[in-house]
């Protein structure tokens, strides 16, 4: 590989997980990221675990009913996670909590150089994610990582500049020797 582009994704999952569980959020298509993400860990991962375990009622028999209603939830994801979930995201041991650890990349260390642009008002996947896995990356001591931040860059502007610059990243990385 010779190069990686990133934005704004959910690459510090434990963290990401737990501010989403615990810090207002606006609801609505984050909540459908965010439903799908936990529904996706559980499936992948054969966690098992009923709808209704990671959502309370009444906001589980609309998610059972078709994923494409969590786009109308418009509570914060805070108030739609059961107890029972918020504790799985605490306990890095549970099964969820295994899969949140499989997936973060705080322990990862790029080989190869890698760009990530996030917009620091990002309204649905919050900008700290990327900020604290840029500074685990240069702790391992990752030279050629490098964080873009978009000031007051909300997440839709910000991923189609991130497309525009991604392309002229590659670009740069093919004329390199």
């Amino acid at each position: 590989m010779t190069t990686t582009a990133c934005g704004a994704g959910p690459y510090a999952v434990p963290e990401f997980f737990t501010y989403v569980t615990t810090k207002k959020t606006k609801g609505g298509l984050a909540n459908y990221i965010y439903i799908w993400q936990t529904l996706a860990y559980n499936r992948l991962y054969k966690i098992g675990k009923p709808v209704n375990y990671y959502f309370r009622s009444p906001y589980a028999e609309q998610i059972i009913k078709s994923i494409e209603n969590a786009r109308d939830i418009t509570a914060s994801f805070d108030e739609i996670c059961t107890d029972a979930f918020k504790e799985d995201i605490a306990n890095p041991l549970s099964a969820f909590g295994r899969a949140m650890t499989d997936n973060d990349l705080t322990s990862w260390k790029p080989k190869s150089p890698l760009y990530l642009l996030h917009g620091d008002a990002d309204e649905y996947i919050p900008f700290l994610n990327t900020e604290i896995t840029y500074n685990a990356m240069e702790k391992l001591g990752a030279l050629t990582t490098s964080l873009v931040t978009i000031p007051k860059g909300t997440h839709v502007p910000t991923e189609i500049l991130f497309i525009r610059r991604s392309v002229a990243w590659f670009n740069a990385a093919r004329k390199t020797p």
